[in-house]
């Protein structure tokens, strides 16, 4: 199930750089693997390196540029499970510092009559450089996912150096990220 619930939202990312978009793998001289998915038309670019999971849930670096207006660093992430709606609606770092916290959407899932449905609740983290520099320890910084429901809670612990390979890795010349689109007027392509 955790593998797919974070697939979910992979996908859902994807989908947002829209039709026109292509991807690559890039791995941040760092070694950390940031997939990109570039709109050139649009001047759309998403950056994200691997998901972290924690309980139902999951989170992952994430940046997106939209026409030349660099996008913020954030945590993306969501929870995916059954039984009654959480509604996650706060963050905090370690030490209690309330991070600004963005709910992204709820939507029910599949639904079999005698378990019931899967819920699916988004959401963003915004992790500025200066949140990093105060909550980081040992190399990660610790960011707790809260629900108006008492008792759902979880922590997730992120790689500073995931910060570190999007910023990288979205610095970098956009026509270095992703491959030309093939031209099929050149015929098959070669290895």
């Amino acid at each position: 199930m955790r593998s797919s619930l974070s697939a979910v939202f992979w996908l859902a990312l994807a989908a947002h750089a829209g039709a026109q978009s292509r991807e690559a793998k890039v791995v941040a001289a760092n070694g950390v693997e940031v997939s990109v998915w570039a709109d050139e038309f649009s001047g759309r670019y998403e950056f994200a390196a691997p998901a972290i999971e924690a309980g139902d849930g999951f989170v992952f670096v994430s940046r997106v540029d939209e026409a030349g207006v660099v996008g913020s660093v954030r945590l993306t992430g969501g929870f995916v499970y059954m039984g009654d709606w959480r509604y996650y609606n706060r963050a905090l770092f370690r030490g209690g510092e309330e991070a600004e916290f963005v709910e992204r959407g709820r939507d029910v899932g599949s639904c079999r009559a005698r378990s019931g449905c899967s819920l699916n609740e988004s959401f963003a983290v915004l992790v500025r450089a200066s949140d990093l520099e105060r909550h980081s320890r040992d190399g990660r910084i610790d960011v707790q996912v809260r629900a108006r429901e008492a008792g759902a809670e979880t922590v997730f612990s992120v790689p500073v150096s995931h910060f570190e390979a999007v910023q990288e890795v979205a610095s970098r010349p956009r026509d270095t990220l992703v491959p030309p689109p093939y031209d099929k007027s050149m015929g098959p392509p070669r290895d």
